[in-house]
């Protein structure tokens, strides 16, 4: 195992919790090594952060007796490798170990008595069963139902006690808790929660007891209320033994016993109350029980591929919203008790009764026996990587829960299945024949049956694949035909072990009961010999005979395969014997790998797409046959495309062959009608053999928001968040670029600078009083965040993230804002950013509107409309369309100072994402503001005139002297002024 450190990692949304499967590729010297691991975050897993009872000492634990024990295994449903197993059916004792390393290392286990946490005072507690949904661990037992509190609900880096709640139900009796069973179909929430406005992740409560006549009980997260399913009609009637959700076609699908057989019906479901239509999305498939041989008990469903399975003493399967069933497993004295999937949904296993293992993948029709009597109690476990492991109890000290690695290609290449059957030979051409089976001979010990098309039929003395079965009502024994290609020539019986054909025949009789007549027969060794019976007369061109009955050397009696092609004469030297595989050695098994899917690059690596309003996806699979190494024309398409959900996406394939065979296949998809929800696209190898390693292959679309689109403010310049948060970036002015905030600044309101009235609090510090806090408006507003609770900035925990972002709920980590100088001139610009996608600019195909977080009013913006925007703002229909903008001809003039904070959102029906993003910018150098400057300036005014007018007066003083008039009556004559003036 390796531990990666997550500062070593990027782009790990903390709201995403998938698993991810990694491809390493190791060197050493000239060699090349390429592996694949899963990566597990051990801090995100919601179920590895809790202890979920008292610590249980394993050692101290015996298991004495496995009577009514049986392990119960459940798996996140978003990380595969992050597994319970509960042993059930101990009294008083729960047990259940947690791991994410498959049980194989004891510092990677916990184990816990459950009983301690759910209902320590309960005596006699049996856990009867246990579902884990993505958000919550439902726990049945015959005490009732307990629901744990919200696992998604923890505290990162400590471990509490998970605490649960008993569910009261009052629609089951206390004594009938043993005659119900949990039924879940798991489904990862963090995948589809982010993209769909409505998601339900039901539980059912089902009756598993035949007497017992009530409908099932369905619960829907936090499962603390439990509602009788009342089903339409006559559906309402018949006893319900398993019921499934299906949430991409958004049905329920009900498995029902009926008096002479079962019948799967699927229900819509309402939106608003789960309530049920009153009738069948498609009329119920009647799967038939003849002789009350047949009996079901549950039904699975892939939670990938959507795969439905219809499972007990046989295994049905469906892949069309159970409008139809094939049979793929018919057991005798077994049944099949739980089913398991792998991490895409293609290959199923299934444990039966007897604790046999089968497996089965999607596309091939059948199924093949990997292991039988395995000793019990067992379960099994399939990893993130999809390798099966076998888990059981053990007393040893070496670990409580055991795990065996199961190498299911291994036994399925081993893997044979008996048959001692009469087979009778028709040859068609050289290399195609039909293999008549017949019951009066020697009864068979196995049925041919339809799952056994592409199998390999092996006898001592050839092998042919299997390509079609028939089933035959005739009257003469034959019950069923299958066409089998020749692989190995079969051989014929010698002259010396069968001599009567070096004879001619003559035949008479009708079409079903025929006279073999051997022509100049002398010697008894010469004829037909007692060991003839059940042995096939072949001549080319005419209808075999195979041989019931030896009356003398000479006289056989026999039924024709073809009775339209009797002929009369059979020539010695034209005619053959072959004999059947009559108690010799012949089995059924699975033929080498003829079959390959090829995957383009983009939809190998992810499965899983988000589709938005207008968007599409195309991709490409390519399919070949081959043979011997050889490329090798097929005479059908290889492929086979399902679509789970055709309301939701609009899919266009096309198909392509080459000359040489190679079938490819281009699929593009779009969102049809710009509905939320979601469809899976299926593609099976239906001819393929299980020993393929992929036979088919599903892509997951949810017509949502993607998980990482979001709008981005295009920053002048873009700065790096190392540069933003350590750099003193400046500009071609030598000025700087960001300007650093005080502690627990506030920015200015419509009542001036010194009167803050937003709640939001920018570098906030707990241990330093808030500024500009006179007043009392001021104090009364402003609220900490992220720093609630904190000693001081440093225990608000910021990381450079936080710092570096603009949205208002980080703004206790803001230190630094980018700069203007006044007055601030905006135009600010807009992309649509995604993964692995490129980015979208946001132009005039949009609607946005345009808002100050801090309620600011003291700046104006310009805006061209567009004509489409000039109709949605005459549109009465469209509210509040009068603020609507188009978004690259925004220009913003900022006519205040200090701190601005916008948010832009665009318009609802351009995207199903909340698109928006916020920017801030800290206004420098402004002037003063009205009327201060005008006051300043009018007393400068008067002050500079005031100056200047004393300046004038002092002036006069030093400097003033008479000037006598020199004309005018009241002038003075300078000689005539005496002493007394």
């Amino acid at each position: 195992m390796m531990t990666i450190p997550r500062t070593l990692l990027s782009n790990l949304n903390d709201d995403f919790s998938e698993e991810f499967n990694v491809h390493t590729m190791l060197d050493y010297r000239m060699e090349v090594f390429t592996t694949k691991a899963s990566l597990l975050d051990l801090n995100k897993e919601a179920i590895l952060q809790w202890h979920l009872g008292e610590v249980l000492d394993t050692s101290q634990l015996l298991v004495t007796s496995i009577n009514n024990i049986k392990l119960i295994t459940v798996v996140s449903s978003c990380a595969p490798d992050a597994v319970l197993v509960a042993v059930a059916g101990i009294p008083s004792v729960l047990p259940i170990c947690v791991s994410y390393a498959n049980f194989m290392d004891l510092s990677d286990t916990s184990c816990y008595d459950l009983s301690q946490a759910i209902c320590p005072d309960c005596s006699n507690l049996i856990l009867l069963d246990m579902e884990l949904t993505s958000t919550y661990l439902v726990v049945f037992t015959n005490y009732g139902v307990f629901v744990s509190k919200e696992i998604t609900d923890f505290y990162k880096g400590y471990k509490f006690q998970l605490m649960f709640n008993y569910i009261h139900i009052n629609d089951i009796e206390q004594e009938n808790w043993i005659n119900y069973e949990l039924m879940h179909t798991s489904e990862c929430q963090s995948a589809l929660s982010v993209g769909l406005v409505s998601y339900v992740k039901p539980v059912f409560l089902v009756p598993s007891a035949s007497d017992i006549s009530k409908n099932p009980l369905m619960s829907v997260a936090p499962y603390t209320s439990w509602i009788e399913i009342q089903f339409p009609g006559l559906y309402n009637v018949s006893q319900t033994i398993a019921v499934v959700m299906d949430i991409d076609r958004y049905i329920m699908i009900v498995l029902q016993r009926l008096r002479t057989s079962y019948q799967v019906v699927t229900f819509a479901i309402e939106d608003h109350d789960l309530t049920l239509n009153s009738r069948p999305v498609v009329p119920p498939f009647i799967i038939p029980n003849i002789d009350n041989s047949t009996h079901l008990f549950s039904l699975c469903l892939t939670p990938r591929t959507h795969i439905v399975y219809a499972v007990g003493s046989q295994i049905w399967v469906s892949d069309d919203a159970a409008n139809s069933f094939t049979l793929i497993l018919d057991l005798v004295d077994d049944h099949v008790t739980q089913c398991y999937f792998d991490n895409q949904g293609n290959d199923a296993y299934f444990v039966t009764n007897q604790f046999s293992v089968y497996f089965s993948s999607i596309g091939v029709e059948r199924s093949v026996s990997l292991i039988t009597d395995v000793q019990a109690p067992m379960s099994l476990y399939v990893s993130h990587l999809d390798e099966v492991y076998i888990i059981q109890i053990s007393n040893a000290t070496h670990g409580f829960i055991t795990t065996t690695k199961l190498d299911v290609k291994k036994q399925i290449k081993v893997s044979e299945d008996k048959i001692n059957c009469s087979l009778s030979a028709q040859y068609m051409t050289a290399k195609r024949i039909l293999l008549f089976e017949h019951q009066s001979v020697i009864p068979c010990n196995r049925k041919l049956c339809k799952s056994d098309i592409g199998t390999i039929l092996t006898t001592s003395d050839g092998q042919t694949r299997i390509t079609d079965i028939t089933h035959l009502n005739r009257s003469d024994g034959f019950s069923f035909m299958a066409t089998a290609d020749i692989i190995t020539p079969l051989s014929f019986e010698k002259l010396s072990s069968e001599p009567a054909q070096k004879y001619n025949i003559s035949v008479s009789g009708d079409g079903s009961q025929l006279q073999l007549q051997l022509q100049g027969v002398i010697d008894q060794s010469d004829g037909w010999q007692p060991g003839s019976v059940g042995k096939t007369i072949i001549q080319p061109g005419l209808s075999s005979i195979l041989i019931l009955s030896v009356e003398s050397e000479a006289v056989a009696f026999g039924t024709p395969a073809l009775p339209s092609l009797v002929h009369s004469d059979y020539h010695a030297g034209q005619w053959f014997m072959h004999n059947s595989p009559v108690g010799r050695s012949s089995s059924i098994s699975e033929e080498l790998c003829h079959h390959q899917l090829i995957l383009d690059d983009t939809v190998a690596k992810n499965r899983l797409i988000y589709l938005d309003m207008g968007d599409s996806y195309k991709f490409t699979i390519t399919a070949i046959s081959f043979k011997k190494g050889y490329i090798q024309k097929s005479e059908k398409r290889l492929m086979k495309l399902t679509i789970s959900n055709h309301y939701i996406i609009y899919v266009v394939p096309e198909y392509q062959r080459s000359s040489l065979g190679i079938e490819t296949l281009t699929v593009n998809v779009r969102n049809h009608i710009n509905q939320q929800g979601s469809s899976t696209i299926l593609i099976q190898l239906p001819d393929s053999s299980l020993s393929c390693p992929l036979n088919s292959f599903s892509v997951h679309f949810i017509c949502g928001c993607p998980a990482t689109k979001h709008l981005h403010y295009l920053q002048t310049p873009e700065l790096t968040i190392r540069e933003f948060i350590q750099g003193d970036k400046r500009d071609d002015k030598d000025l700087p670029i960001l300007q650093s905030l005080p502690a627990n600044y506030r920015p200015p309101s419509v009542k001036g600078v010194a009167i803050p009235l937003s709640d939001n609090i920018y570098n906030a510090d707990p241990s330093l009083p808030i500024k500009r806090s006179k007043y009392q408006i001021s104090k009364e507003s402003g609220s900490f965040k992220q720093c609630t609770n904190a000693r001081d900035h440093a225990d608000c925990n910021c990381t450079d993230e936080l710092k570096f972002s603009s949205l208002v709920r980080n703004s206790d980590c803001k230190e630094k804002v980018y700069r203007l100088l006044y007055p601030g001139r905006l135009e600010p610009r807009f992309v649509i950013r995604q993964n692995d996608q490129d980015d979208i600019a946001l132009n005039g195909s949009y609607a946005v509107s345009l808002t100050e977080i801090n309620n600011r009013n003291d700046f104006t913006f310009k805006n061209v409309p567009t004509p489409s925007l000039k109709a949605m703002k005459v549109d009465p229909n469209i509210q509040d369309s009068e603020t609507f903008l188009t978004p690259d001809t925004i220009k913003i003039t900022l006519l205040g100072s200090e701190l601005y904070h916008f948010k832009v959102t665009v318009v609802h029906g351009f995207s199903y994402c909340p698109l928006e993003d916020e920017f801030q910018v800290y206004v420098d150098m402004a002037p003063l503001p009205n009327p201060i400057s005008l006051v300043i300036i009018v007393m400068t005014s008067i002050l500079i005139g005031g100056i200047m007018f004393a300046v004038y007066l002092v002036y006069l003083k030093h400097h003033f002297t008479y000037r006598p008039r020199k004309h005018g009556s009241q002038c003075w004559h300078p000689h005539q002024v005496t002493s007394t003036h």
